[in-house]
């Protein structure tokens, strides 16, 4: 990777708090002797799935490479391999006052859009076609349809009546409204069957390693009660040897984890060691931040770089 790359991404972590993780972290994290880095199985290739798991931080941005307290790496996902955003809108209806208002608002911005004042033909007296008799015109019509709701309060089926009566009903002025943009999950899954002794091994011990990353620390100082529990650890993920031709994640908590032992329906063991032929591990993430336009638009500067 050149050098350019470097610093966009370092830039990428120092402004935005984003972490778009390559093999670029891959090669610093074997660079970094004390963290303890985990492979299964014991041949895994260079295309991988690696979890680099760091400790929370309060209002990180970016935390540098160095705070890696351990590394794992697995193959690359069976299943789950999708990258789906969601944006929450909500559908509201304005109803007639809220409408009428958006429309003033519109007359109210048009009017002075050229000179900053609205325009008469003689200072006191609005031409027929002015804007201010076009806002009379619109506040009117507000105060109609607001006179059809008292209408409708005042006797039931009164409103109803009226509107069978002129063939109408009031236009509810129904309207999208922007809320949120979702945090991204994911839900990966493998099958991962030990061919050998030392390979079980691994197995237990790495499935054992996630699960105690992923949970909470009991708070020694100041906490006999037991009160308090520290956070777990949150995750940096990324797909090692094909990033580039996949989806990137930002820095992730571990929501789920489960482990079937018994995936084909029946206990099947290897008679010297007892242990399982074969395990099937899920585990679901979700990221600690949501994504914005410029965050897609670094990665694009990326891959041109």
């Amino acid at each position: 990777m050149s050098g350019q790359d470097d610093v966009n991404f370092e830039a990428g972590r120092r402004y935005h708090g984003t972490t778009f993780p390559d093999e670029h972290i891959a090669d610093k994290a074997r660079e970094i002797t004390s963290v303890d880095a985990f492979a299964f199985p014991l041949d895994l290739g260079k295309h991988s799935f690696v979890m680099n798991f760091v400790k929370f931080k309060m209002g990180f941005i970016g935390a540098p490479i160095d705070d890696i307290v351990c590394s794992i790496a697995l193959p690359l996902p069976g299943t789950g391999i999708v990258d789906k955003s969601g944006m929450k809108y909500n559908q509201d209806e304005l109803g007639v006052i809220g409408g009428a208002i958006g429309g003033v608002t519109q007359e109210v911005l048009d009017a002075f859009k050229g000179g900053g004042a609205l325009s008469t033909s003689d200072g006191n007296v609005p031409d027929a076609g002015s804007d201010e008799l076009q806002l009379l015109k619109t506040l009117t019509q507000a105060t109609g349809a607001a006179g059809r709701q008292a209408i409708n309060e005042l006797g039931q089926g009164l409103g109803a009546t009226a509107d069978q009566a002129f063939g109408n009903v009031i236009n509810p002025h129904v309207v999208l409204l922007f809320k949120q943009v979702d945090l991204k999950t994911f839900t990966l899954q493998w099958k991962l069957a030990p061919q050998s002794r030392d390979e079980s091994k691994q197995l237990k011990f790495i499935i054992q390693k996630i699960q105690e990353m992923a949970h909470p620390e009991q708070k020694t100082d100041g906490n006999g009660a037991n009160f308090f529990l520290n956070y777990p650890n949150q995750v940096d993920l990324f797909y090692a040897g094909v990033q580039e031709n996949l989806h990137y994640f930002k820095r992730c908590a571990i929501t789920g984890i489960e482990v079937n032992y018994q995936p084909e329906g029946d206990n099947l063991l290897f008679a010297k060691t007892a242990a399982p032929t074969r395990v099937d591990l899920q585990l679901e993430f979700q990221e600690t931040e949501i994504w914005t336009a410029e965050d897609y638009q670094q990665l694009q500067r990326r891959k041109v770089g």
